[in-house]
């Protein structure tokens, strides 16, 4: 079910973002107040997102950030947009747009109001569109910080409701962290590798929330086709919204969500564990999957370690990948670098003094090829290859040789099954990553 939804969101979201609508249109607020609007609306997520722009008597311009959503609606059996949007100086909400577009892209009706302040939208036509991009799109992976919003009460109490999301973010993983006020309190703490490029699914309480990422701004909504759409969070306070990039960094408990991790890297690998996990989804193709398990063992005996990692299928009922997978890394000044990879059950690796073996057998059965890897001081400074079959091939260096050439130069002692090695220790946090990979 999970990869069916990410692989829907995919295909979707890809036709959406060519299908995105443009909205500008000039006007007056009330008697004397002109205007221009630019919006873009994607219409998958009915997110919109734009800008006011004023034009002052004194011949200023000021423009202010819009974000918002639309929604459909027939009147009279005609098609119409409904556009529910707020103006933002920074995080601060100080206006709201209410307006009414036509099918085919023509304003109707509008008003633009703050606190008891109320002005109809006059004289509106519609113009070119800007030439600008108000949607783009920014990975979560790519998205740390911290992002906040307010909204004016006119309660000498509590003059402003508002929330904060904190962003912080390692390697392909984030943990996230909302503290909202409106005027009960909610709090959300957790951390995921569950997302799909700007998309991601969670739940707070029982009801499962939608949180999409743009260029300098997080857009938080109640998937409405859950169950749980109705229910309230937070003693009557919610998390939905939109959250404005502040140029803040995240701080607190939040930055200690990956501790695990990064105490594992500094006692066993070169590098941390996110980089490990880079470098092995470079080199494992297909779906994707996070090393559960590793040794690390100095093969050619440099005083640095290779990084020897795995993956083992079915460890619980969530796993969704099948066939096992190993990887032998060679340690590059920190940087870690593939010797050899095994994947499926008809290719097998071994190490012995000074090499990394890889045996992989033909469909069939009746050609069994051999690959040697031969390492010195962390790198591969020789490969060979033999190959059984009706007629046995030789090679070294990619160079065709004799059987006997090739056992001359290659002298390999005891080799070990790597998946039968002793010593395997877990890699923290991976085995949640591979149950909840965004697959599709």
């Amino acid at each position: 079910m999970k990869k069916s939804l990410f692989l829907l969101f995919f295909l979707v979201s890809v036709v959406a973002t060519a299908a995105n609508k443009r909205y500008s249109f000039k006007g007056k607020l009330g008697a004397d107040i002109n205007f221009r609007i630019d919006l873009e609306e994607e219409d998958y997520t009915n997110v919109v997102m734009g800008q006011m722009t004023y034009y002052r008597k004194n011949g200023k311009t000021s423009k202010i950030k819009v974000f918002g959503t639309s929604t459909k609606t027939v009147i009279f059996d005609d098609d119409y947009k409904e556009l529910y949007l707020n103006e933002y100086n920074g995080t601060k909400i100080c206006g709201d747009i209410h307006m009414l577009i036509t099918a085919d892209g023509i304003f109707d009706n509008g008003t633009w109001s703050f606190n008891d302040k109320v002005l109809t939208m006059e004289n509106v036509e519609k113009i070119s569109n800007s030439p600008s991009m108000m949607l783009p799109t920014r990975n979560l992976d790519e998205a740390q910080g911290v992002y906040e919003y307010s909204i004016p009460t006119g309660n000498a109490q509590m003059p402003e409701y508002g929330g904060q999301l904190q962003l912080y973010v390692q390697g392909k993983n984030f943990a996230y962290s909302f503290s909202v006020a409106t005027p009960n309190i909610a709090k959300v703490n957790a951390r995921t590798s569950e997302f799909f490029r700007n998309c991601f699914y969670f739940y707070a309480g029982d009801v499962q929330y939608r949180m999409l990422s743009y260029d300098g701004v997080i857009y938080i909504s109640r998937n409405n086709t859950h169950k749980g759409q109705n229910e309230a969070f937070g003693k009557g306070a919610d998390i939905e919204g939109f959250y404005i990039a502040t140029g803040k960094e995240p701080e607190g408990e939040i930055t200690h969500a990956f501790d695990a991790e990064l105490e594992f890297s500094k006692k066993n690998l070169p590098c941390t564990v996110f980089e490990l996990n880079d470098v092995w989804m470079d080199a494992i193709g297909g779906e994707t999957t996070f090393p559960d398990e590793m040794i690390a063992k100095d093969i050619d005996g440099d005083g640095k370690n290779e990084i020897i990692a795995r993956y083992l299928p079915n460890r619980t009922e969530h796993y969704e990948v099948g066939g096992k997978r190993t990887a032998i890394f060679a340690d590059n000044g920190g940087k870690l670098v593939l010797v050899a990879k095994a994947e499926g059950d008809s290719e097998e690796l071994s190490v012995a003094k000074d090499y990394v073996i890889k045996s992989v057998k033909s469909t069939s059965g009746s050609r069994t090829t051999t690959y040697y890897y031969r390492l010195s001081s962390s790198s591969v400074n020789c490969t060979a290859t033999m190959t059984e079959a009706e007629i046995n091939s030789y090679t070294i260096n990619g160079n065709t040789v004799k059987e006997k050439d090739l056992k001359k130069q290659i002298k390999v002692k005891k080799p070990a099954k790597v998946l039968e090695l002793d010593g395997w220790i877990v890699i923290p946090g991976n085995q949640y990553r591979n149950e909840h990979a965004a697959r599709g």
